[in-house]
């Protein structure tokens, strides 16, 4: 009880109230910083987020076009692989259907 009323007339006087009021200063100060550190820790979080899912979304978009692309090059070996295999050959020499002047007679002799 003693204590309570030796605060109350420490409370009366305009020092008291000055201690007191540098007090409540330093304690707002505190639970400033607290509450800032903890915004701070939270938009990093919420940054942070941000790019992981950002990073995801742009890993899975490469992989989309790489694959887009390797299909269409498999597509265009296989259409060119079907059209070669396609082509009328002549007697002797498979793989060519255009002949120079006289080639096929020299095929033919064998030389």
């Amino acid at each position: 009880m003693m204590v309570i009323s030796v605060m109350g007339m420490f409370m009366r006087t305009s020092w008291g109230v000055a201690v007191a009021q540098k007090v409540y200063a330093v304690a707002c100060w505190i639970a400033t910083a607290a509450q800032n550190a903890l915004n701070i820790s939270y938009a990093t979080f919420l940054a942070l987020t941000g790019v992981g899912i950002a990073v995801i979304v742009a890993a899975a978009a490469a992989m989309w076009y790489f694959t887009s692309q390797m299909n269409a090059a498999t597509a265009s070996v296989n259409q060119f692989n079907e059209a070669t295999s396609a082509m009328q050959a002549p007697s002797t020499y498979t793989g060519r259907n255009i002949l120079r002047k006289g080639e096929e007679d020299i095929y033919a002799k064998g030389d």
